[in-house]
């Protein structure tokens, strides 16, 4: 049976477009993650976890700011002095220390260079009209905005699932007639 490099094609730039909605380890160069955490703790003391959801709110499906990614940074910086952490309720809390502000002082244009970039990828559209990765990566994006819309949100959740399950249905309705096709051929 003969493989219709297309096909291949495809799965490769549908598997590559969720790839680039997933992958937090392109968003931020080495030593970034660092500096955004410095930047997010500027506006006031912070737990893990609300680093994390700060992280996710500014950055859409692009990132996924992970415990895994998070947490050593912060070590990194309580262990340089950079941020103070205390135990409240249980929960960690981090504080930027003067050594810390000074450093994001030092480092004002670099973390401005970082947010500058990011924002300006999250606002530049998509196009209309494109190939296969680009026009699955502006659905993935629209799907994961929607979603997060509408949690909480009975109604919003209702028709959204409508909605992702009528394109369901149509997506495999393509493909079904699609073989059809090649079929008969």
């Amino acid at each position: 049976m003969e493989t219709d490099i297309r096909a291949v094609g495809n799965r490769r730039a549908a598997q590559a477009a969720w790839e680039g909605l997933n992958e937090g380890a392109r968003v931020f160069e080495l030593g970034q993650v660092r500096l955004a955490v410095i930047s997010l703790l500027a506006n006031g003391p912070r737990h893990g976890y609300g680093i994390m959801k700060d992280l996710r709110e500014r950055l859409g499906p692009r990132y996924r700011g992970s415990s895994g990614s998070v947490y050593p940074a912060l070590k990194q910086l309580e262990s340089e002095g950079l941020v103070t952490c205390e135990t409240q309720a249980g929960r960690k809390q981090f504080t930027l220390t003067r050594t810390g502000k000074r450093e994001l002082a030092k480092n004002a244009e670099a973390c401005e260079r970082i947010w500058r970039r990011i924002d300006e990828s999250q606002t530049s559209p998509l196009p209309v009209d494109g190939d296969v990765p680009t026009l699955l990566q502006r659905l993935l994006r629209a799907v994961y905005s929607a979603s997060e819309a509408s949690v909480g949100r009975p109604g919003l959740e209702a028709a959204l699932r409508g909605l992702l399950g009528r394109m369901a249905a149509e997506l495999e309705t393509f493909k079904t007639e699609t073989l059809s096709e090649k079929e008969t051929e």
